[in-house]
């Protein structure tokens, strides 16, 4: 494929005048049309990859490295941590909800009984995690 393939309109404006982005898999992210577009060293892009390679070479500066995505702080981690427990424990709840309404009618099974004591053990593992996750996130008060 072209560069001029993807030129989808008469007054698109021209990859070459903004950065180029080499990425780790050896790919390109050139600007076409005022959007990013993915350049794979493969396939039916090879030839405009080709292009994008020579361009590059002949225009030291043109092109720049994809910077590495920042690690997530850790109180990112402990975030999604809380995010995850509270949506396992809205989980459990709601498979609860059976095997109660079976004891509060009176028709409950050893395998009612059983389910609740499982869903309760975790719930308890969970909440007790929680508990543990947001005591090491939670700045004590009147600390700067």
């Amino acid at each position: 494929m072209t560069i001029e393939e993807i030129d989808n309109t008469a007054h698109a404006p021209d990859w070459q005048s903004h950065p180029i982005l080499t990425r780790a898999d050896g790919g390109f992210v050139i600007t076409k049309n005022a959007m990013p577009f993915h350049v794979p060293h493969e396939g039916e892009f090879a030839e405009l990859w080709e292009q994008i390679q020579a361009f590059a070479e002949a225009n030291p500066g043109s092109a720049v490295e994809e910077s590495a995505p920042e690690p997530p702080t850790q109180e990112a981690l402990a975030e999604q941590r809380v995010q995850a427990i509270h949506s396992t424990l809205d989980r459990l709840d709601r498979s609860s909800v059976r095997p109660m309404r079976a004891m509060l009618k009176g028709t409950h099974t050893e395998f009612d009984t059983e389910k609740l004591a499982e869903i309760e053990a975790q719930a308890e593992a969970l909440r007790a995690e929680l508990a543990e996750v947001e005591s090491r996130t939670i700045a004590p008060s009147g600390s700067a």
